[in-house]
């Protein structure tokens, strides 16, 4: 989202987008955990916010997501910095997929109920069709059906990362490109686990290294450096991921820091 709005042109702070980037950096991005404001069940991972004051206030919290004090929310206390340091950070990938799931996150039980009772009700929303991209506005239940994304929607790379190294982060309604590449680096996790079992792998898909040094392709050939989207047209051409250097991970706003001055 900073890549594509540094290359449309929006103005930030001096400093923002390089202490951004350094606070932040994606590895902890890639390993975060991902959740459903629906589920019920309590998280594990995230942080929950301390709520003090009367019933009201921690209501009105619980439906905003935020603070009754705005003005105290995304600076450092006593400095000048935008964003509060992290308490930890993740240094290394792990050696297997690990779970991420997080549950109803950091969201508060009454907010999933209340979330819960505009997924029953007929509220108008907007929908799209997945091959034409035409939206529409409907009055049905959405009854926490995925979002819908177009044939033609554009894919950031850490899906890649994340369907690799998360094993519990289902991807319900990527493009048939998209999900046909992620289940192909899945199955191949799974395959290689097992020396006896037999690959499904298409030999297109997952070709070996000296393959890929043959073709000439190049890791930067899938990911745009610009904005981080996966380049759908050389998804085809894509040798094998097994042999992709999965520790040199992208970073769009290193581009724009280095090329532009960005911060």
């Amino acid at each position: 989202m900073l890549s594509f709005s540094l290359e449309f042109g929006v103005l930030f702070k001096k400093g923002a987008i390089c202490e951004f980037s350094t606070k932040f950096p994606t590895l902890d991005s890639v390993l975060s955990s991902h959740h459903n404001a629906l589920c019920l069940h309590a998280g594990q991972y995230s942080v929950k916010p301390g709520f003090t004051g009367n019933l009201f206030k921690r209501v009105y919290e619980d439906i905003t997501g935020g603070t009754s004090t705005p003005s105290s929310v995304g600076t450092s206390p006593d400095t000048n910095e935008l964003f509060c340091e992290p308490s930890a950070k993740t240094t290394t990938l792990p050696e297997e997929p690990i779970k991420k799931y997080d549950c109803r996150g950091d969201n508060s039980f009454i907010r999933s109920v209340l979330w819960w009772i505009l997924e029953i009700l007929p509220v108008g929303h907007v929908s799209s069709n997945q091959h034409t991209g035409i939206f529409k506005r409907v009055y049905k239940p959405h009854l926490s059906k995925p979002r819908e994304m177009p044939e033609t929607c554009k894919v950031h790379w850490s899906l890649l990362w994340r369907a690799k190294f998360i094993k519990d982060h289902q991807f319900k309604n990527l493009p048939k490109i998209y999900n046909d590449l992620v289940s192909s680096l899945r199955n191949h996790e799974i395959n290689s686990s097992d020396s006896n079992s037999k690959t499904i792998i298409d030999d297109n898909v997952f070709m070996s290294a000296a393959e890929q040094l043959e073709s000439g392709f190049n890791q930067d050939d899938l990911i745009d450096c610009r904005s981080g989207v996966i380049n759908v047209d050389a998804i085809s051409d894509c040798p094998s991921l097994q042999v992709f250097d999965w520790q040199k991970l992208p970073d769009e706003l290193e581009f724009w820091i280095t090329q532009h001055t960005a911060c």
